[in-house]
């Protein structure tokens, strides 16, 4: 049997010259043509496949014919070559019947027409120029045994490139017009073993300048400092930090509404009503961001005023052009407190919802639902 597929292989390589001869036009098409296009190619396998299912039937048909000729009288031998002939009927009857039944019912089955790819499409990103991007070093102070790897593009992962986990010092070459930066997510550790932080997960940090030592902070730039040697993967922005944005303690960004409340009647001073309608001030409130900062800070110090003020959770946010918002906090996991991101893009919308069940909601025990518990927030505008 070894013999045999040994044999089978070495033919295929003999017949690799064979297939290099011209093929033949079916049905008016011809694949020896460079130009040909997909749909045409699939069209004419659809022939072929008729054409040598019909050619093979007829070669057996032909030697079922002369095993009954020359089994002269041998049972045996003829209820062979009536199977044979009556498999090869119905074979040809599948292969025509299938023709017929596509052509009858629908014609252009047969025309098919795949559209070719535009080479004028538009990049969903930014393109950064050559000579520019986020350089990634294996050394302090920009210090390499090799060339450096150049990110131009947000890399949910560093493992293809042979750099997860290898970066000690980033260097960013800023391109004529533009103003790069870059969040980083790094691996940590719990238990002695190491949580990756590919896909935009674990601990993280931002940048917009160089860092010589990822060891070390540069104000609020990769404060607190990553580490070197754990970062997984990385977001390439192009924008400036800080800017502005509306927080909700509802979805959709829209006002909270209860539809059992009342307005307090200002002329009826016996109004008692124990279920007032939220003012604007209470669901919403409008922050400028130019830095990591306290929620917990942002709310008390922004979002109140006297009685009134910000209630509830934030759960959505609202922009007025493209914002890049990441989240930072401490999750109690098993007992054990991590740190732990979450970045949003308002790419194509003027809302972010946050996401419920994310890494930032916790069940509290007695009461429905979760609630909403990052620790930090930093805003980017980005172009």
């Amino acid at each position: 049997m070894k013999r045999i597929i040994l044999f089978i292989l070495i033919g295929i390589i003999f017949c690799y010259p064979v297939l290099a001869v011209d093929y033949p036009v079916i049905g008016g098409i011809n694949i020896n043509d460079p130009n040909i296009t997909a749909s045409q190619f699939i069209i004419y396998l659809f022939y072929l496949i008729i054409a040598v299912g019909s050619l093979i039937g007829v070669i057996i048909l032909i030697v079922a014919g002369l095993e009954w000729i020359s089994a002269y009288g041998d049972a045996k031998v003829i209820n062979s070559a009536k199977k044979k002939i009556a498999a090869v009927f119905t074979g040809l009857i599948v292969l025509f019947t299938s023709y017929i039944v596509i052509n009858t019912l629908n014609p252009a089955i047969l025309d098919v027409n795949i559209e070719g790819i535009d080479d004028n499409y538009t990049p969903p990103e930014f393109i950064i120029p050559e000579g520019s991007g986020i350089l990634l070093y294996s050394e302090t102070n920009y210090i390499t045994e090799e060339d450096p790897l150049n990110i131009r593009y947000s890399k949910t992962s560093l493992i293809a490139d042979g750099f997860h986990g290898k970066t000690s010092s980033i260097k960013i070459n800023q391109p004529p017009d533009m103003t790069l930066g870059a969040i980083l997510f790094a691996d940590r550790e719990k238990d002695g073993k190491i949580i990756s932080g590919t896909e935009f997960r674990g601990k993280c940090s931002y940048i917009t300048e160089s860092i010589p030592d990822l060891n070390n902070s540069l104000g609020d730039q990769n404060n607190p400092p990553i580490g070197q040697n754990t970062l997984a993967s990385i977001i390439v922005f192009n924008g400036s930090v800080g800017g502005d944005i509306t927080i909700y303690s509802n979805y959709n960004c829209q006002p909270k509404i209860d539809k059992y409340c009342r307005e307090v009647d200002g002329g009826n001073k016996n109004w008692d009503d124990p279920n007032s309608c939220l003012s604007p001030e209470e669901y919403s409130c409008s922050i400028r961001i130019n830095e990591f900062k306290s929620i917990k800070e942002i709310i008390e110090e922004d979002c109140s005023s006297g009685e009134t003020g910000f209630k509830g959770e934030i759960l959505s946010i609202a922009v007025d052009s493209r914002t890049g918002i990441l989240l930072r906090g401490l999750v109690n996991d098993e007992g054990e407190t991590e740190e732990i991101c979450q970045y949003f893009d308002s790419k194509n919308t003027t809302c972010i919802n946050m996401i419920k069940y994310g890494p930032f909601y916790k069940t509290v025990d007695g009461q429905k639902g979760s609630i909403f518990s990052p620790e930090e927030i930093m805003v980017f505008s980005l172009d």
